[in-house]
């Protein structure tokens, strides 16, 4: 006999527990009868379960893609860009402001950062609360490793270092800085923005690359 196809999961099971009806009272059965029936009630029961299962549509749920973003500067600003999209963008300049074109970045202490890529490693970020007070002290009087301290570096900073297509011109020691004021000599300064974009950068946790391009109007 051929099972109906279009019979549901509950009918479906109700028949397999029918076929499996004792053929006389259970007060006239011996024990090996109840047993034996105990045992067929249990096959028919996970019989109907692996039916209903296997008749189940399980959805996956979708991969979800990794997170990507990069950063891009043009002289003016810097963008925070995500799946093509800029998630967000702050006020950035770089190299003195006679200096602020394309032609002055070979000039050291001067001109402004030199195009190309660069790495933003979690590793190089700095911050200022974590120097020890006596440098933090020192650094007032423009001694120790963060000269002018808050006024000139703000409360963060992150060494930049160049991948291996961009042309430093021999510069070293380029960061990514806050600062109460805009002022660079050729760093990328991001003045109180800086606090902004650290909190960005440690919630995404991962390096990043760092686009360095200035448009025509910068040359």
């Amino acid at each position: 006999m051929f099972n109906n196809i279009f019979e549901t999961d509950e009918e479906r099971q109700k028949r397999l527990l029918q076929q499996t009806q004792p053929t006389k009272p259970m007060e006239q059965m011996s024990t090996r009868e109840v047993l034996e029936y105990a045992w067929e009630q249990s096959e028919a029961k996970n019989k109907a379960m692996e039916n209903q299962n296997q008749n189940t549509n399980f959805i996956m749920p979708p991969e979800r893609k990794p997170r990507y973003a990069e950063l891009n500067f043009d002289g003016e600003k810097l963008d925070w860009v995500e799946n093509d999209q800029i998630k967000k963008s702050w006020p950035a300049m770089s190299g003195y402001p006679e200096y602020q074109n394309a032609n002055a970045t070979s000039i050291p202490d001067k001109g402004p950062l030199p195009q190309g890529d660069w790495n933003v490693y979690q590793k190089n970020l700095e911050n200022f609360a974590d120097l020890p007070p006596m440098k933090q002290k020192l650094s007032r009087w423009f001694l120790g490793t963060w000269p002018n301290g808050l006024e000139s570096w703000g409360n963060h900073r992150i060494k930049l270092e160049p991948a291996e297509n961009t042309n430093t011109f021999g510069r070293k020691n380029i960061y990514m800085h806050g600062g109460a004021e805009f002022g660079s000599r050729g760093c990328l300064d991001l003045e109180q923005n800086m606090d902004d974009f650290t909190e960005e950068y440690k919630k995404y946790g991962r390096d990043m690359l760092m686009r360095v391009k200035y448009p025509k109007k910068f040359w």
